[in-house]
């Protein structure tokens, strides 16, 4: 079967950006949720939890500059 209009089927239209958004809103947040009772049920293991929680973010705030196009990280940073 075949499309007339290809950015149908790649999900780049304004709706299916919209519903794709909330989708992976959605399974991000019940996937974080379900490790935050896991960690809470069985114990233990909290520090490794945060810690794979916050190292994202701090390579990304060590890669942050302002003369980088958005959205592009600073080359000292990459091997974080």
């Amino acid at each position: 079967m075949t499309t007339t209009r290809p950015d149908a089927c790649l999900g780049t239209t304004p709706a299916a950006g919209r519903l794709g958004r909330g989708v992976y809103l959605a399974l991000g947040a019940g996937l974080t949720a379900l490790a935050l009772i896991e960690v809470i049920r069985f114990g233990g293991g909290t520090w490794f939890a945060l810690a794979l929680l916050l190292l994202p973010d701090v390579a990304l705030a060590y890669g942050a500059s302002r003369d980088l196009e958005p959205g592009q990280l600073h080359p000292r940073a990459v091997r974080f």
